[in-house]
């Protein structure tokens, strides 16, 4: 199958490692919630004669919200050349063994290739975590059964390939503007309009991109109780602000105001913060 990651390559690049049990080798994927990844599982055996199938392990098994797809035959004619090679164990050599698969376009099958789809839209609540699910294919080949590791009379059981999927939390930041007035006084004066606005952003890293750019909606409220005749209003995006005219008999009056920010799905919430 397609190495996910170069790590299953061997230090000259030209062959492949053992990739079971080796987490270096595993890829992690990032991915959001509300959103939907897939990641698709391909294998294929040398001998066009026989039947490939890719197994989900049940150690670690599955997350939750994750769809596990059929195994899937990959019929091929003789348009689609293929590797060609037979199942041959020399005991005084194996497994460091020379071996060659030349292209073979004179051959078909039915199922020598096979595929297998996860399909994972993560939970709110495992927001933070990561999952490893692992598959492992087999051929229908019993004829090195009790010779080679992995060959039973059920078939050639292959490496295990596992992927990582890193669940992206909200990682929620007042704005630069914001965080550097809170505690702070402001001066408002008698029949003058003022604003003062309170924005925040998602900074986690971007499941498309790698950039901590955000994945998430953040919205930003004005908690407690406000001054006499202001408003809380939107200013755009993650943004509140109050809008006050201070009448005539708050002279010499201070006022706490104060906010709090989280995703609209409540996984994180900034603290709250007064000015």
């Amino acid at each position: 199958a397609t190495p996910f990651n170069l790590a299953w390559l061997t230090a000259n690049g030209r062959a492949f490692r053992p990739t079971t049990g080796d987490e270096g080798a595993y890829k992690r994927i990032r991915v959001a919630v509300d959103t939907t990844k897939e990641v698709r599982f391909v294998a294929q055996d040398p001998q066009a004669k026989d039947f490939v199938e890719i197994l989900i392990l049940e150690d670690p098994g599955i997350p939750r919200g994750m769809e596990v797809g059929r195994s899937l035959c990959l019929a091929r004619g003789p348009s689609q050349p293929q590797c060609a090679a037979r199942d041959v164990i020399d005991l005084r050599v194996y497994p460091g063994q020379p071996y060659s698969a030349p292209l073979d376009s004179a051959v078909t099958s039915e199922c020598s290739r096979a595929e297998r789809v996860l399909t994972y839209s993560p939970l709110w609540e495992d927001a933070g975590k990561d999952f490893k699910v692992c598959l492992v294919a087999k051929d229908s080949a019993d004829t090195c059964d009790g010779v080679a590791d992995g060959a039973t009379e059920r078939g050639w059981y292959g490496e295990t390939h596992c992927v990582i999927f890193d669940i992206i939390a909200p990682t929620l930041q007042w704005t630069a503007e914001s965080a550097a007035k809170f505690g702070t006084t402001v001066d408002l004066f008698v029949g003058c309009a003022s604003l003062l606005p309170f924005a925040a952003t998602d900074a986690s890293l971007n499941v498309a991109t790698g950039q901590a750019t955000g994945n998430y909606v953040v919205e930003v409220d004005l908690i407690g109780e406000l001054p006499d005749g202001s408003t809380a209003v939107s200013t755009g995006g993650a943004s509140r602000a109050l809008s006050w005219r201070p009448e005539r008999g708050t002279e010499g009056l201070s006022y706490s105001v104060c906010a709090v920010a989280k995703d609209t799905n409540g996984v994180r919430t900034l603290g709250l913060r007064c000015r």
